[in-house]
């Protein structure tokens, strides 16, 4: 089972959370995960992986919202995001579309430009 650690401290590494779980053995492993969004944004979280469920969710209710060097952590199941088309059927684009097709003519966008361009235009005052 993994566990996601959330909202770290910049200077938070695998040492510490090691610590803060209080973990001896060779029963989970600890790894810190940096994003990078650009522009000088990043993301950090920990990630715990022990051997047993059990012991996660007891890890979750135990730490859940404690203080990690000044700051509440949130502890928590981590679930991975499914970023492919899995879930898509292989022949998705043979089936019919039951729903309406949106043209190009009937989006929202080029109504708005209609709608501006037949309101009268206001003579400027001086």
């Amino acid at each position: 089972m993994e566990i996601y650690v959330g909202i770290l401290e910049n200077n938070v590494d695998d040492y510490d959370l090691r610590k803060f779980f209080n973990i001896v053995g060779n029963q989970a492993s600890f790894n810190i995960v940096t994003h990078d969004h650009g522009n000088n944004v990043k993301t950090r979280y920990g990630l715990v992986e022990v051997d047993s469920e059990k012991l996660g969710f007891q890890l979750i209710a135990r730490f859940n919202g404690k203080l990690l060097k000044g700051r509440k952590v949130v502890v928590r199941e981590y679930l991975r995001r499914n970023y492919s088309n899995d879930q898509r059927a292989i022949n998705w684009r043979e089936l019919d579309w039951p729903y309406q097709e949106r043209r190009n003519d009937d989006r929202r966008g080029s109504l708005m430009r209609e709608a501006v361009a037949n309101q009268p235009m206001l003579a400027a005052t001086s």
